[in-house]
């Protein structure tokens, strides 16, 4: 199913994207979905929403009472919306041209991250955002980056707790909407187990590694790695024919 190279890969890659996600509430299937689409598509989006939705769950409980309820609301309700969109595209496109798609989807979260572009906190300009992250997470399992963009400016504990709520319920509305959508198979199912325990290492590690990680410096490699291979994704879908 999986070689034994690929599967080292991918726990290496979980482990990494955890520590991140863990530690700052986002970043990590920015990194992940790229990296393990190209060792293996079946990789993006469901094992790494699952993985992702178990991690946001244990940070969002680390940090509940730092999470902004009426906040997280307004998220949540666009990305119903969103998901419900991003699984219309996936059962009346299917497997069209989906590489092109999910290495596109990969360059805007990246662009979104590197924006400097400040947007005011309000239900309005959440629940949009929530609407293209809920489409974005479904389509290429990175649902942080919009929303990120419009909370960036909330207090660091706050925004690293109700990100993660955030992506634990909305990456759970993406998987369950992606997975109806197409269809759950064997590999699929052991793709995601393979998942959980580098990305559950990966959190326990975030409590001692990443409080002394320069974070610019760490935010240009994440972009630079994420970017680069998202590139990948789209140059070998073109190369292959889309």
């Amino acid at each position: 199913m999986f070689t034994l190279e690929d599967s080292a890969i991918a726990v290496a890659v979980a482990f990494f994207s955890s520590l991140v996600q863990s530690s700052f509430g986002i970043g990590g299937a920015v990194i992940a979905a790229p990296l393990l689409f190209l060792v293996n598509p079946v990789f993006a989006p469901v094992p790494i929403l699952v993985s992702n939705v178990v991690i946001s769950a244990l940070a969002g409980r680390r940090e509940w009472d730092h999470v902004q309820r009426s906040d997280l609301g307004a998220m949540l309700s666009g990305r119903f919306v969103g998901t419900l969109l991003a699984a219309g595209f996936v059962v009346a496109f299917g497997a069209t041209h989906f590489d092109v798609v999910f290495g596109l989807m990969v360059l805007g979260a990246v662009m979104l991250l590197m924006v400097g572009l400040r947007v005011a906190i309000t239900p309005l300009t959440l629940a949009a955002s929530g609407v293209v992250s809920g489409f974005m997470g479904t389509i290429s399992s990175i649902g942080g980056p919009p929303i990120a963009l419009v909370y960036r400016d909330a207090p660091v504990r706050q925004f690293r707790a109700t990100m993660s709520m955030q992506l634990c319920i909305g990456g759970a509305l993406s998987a369950a909407g992606f997975a109806l959508a197409s269809g759950v198979t064997r590999e699929l199912v052991y793709a995601t187990l393979l998942l959980l325990p580098g990305s559950l290492l990966g959190y326990h590690a975030s409590g001692y590694n990443l409080a002394r990680v320069n974070q610019r410096a760490l935010n240009v490699a994440v972009l630079s790695i994420s970017g680069g291979a998202g590139l990948v994704v789209i140059l070998r879908a073109l190369a292959g024919g889309g």
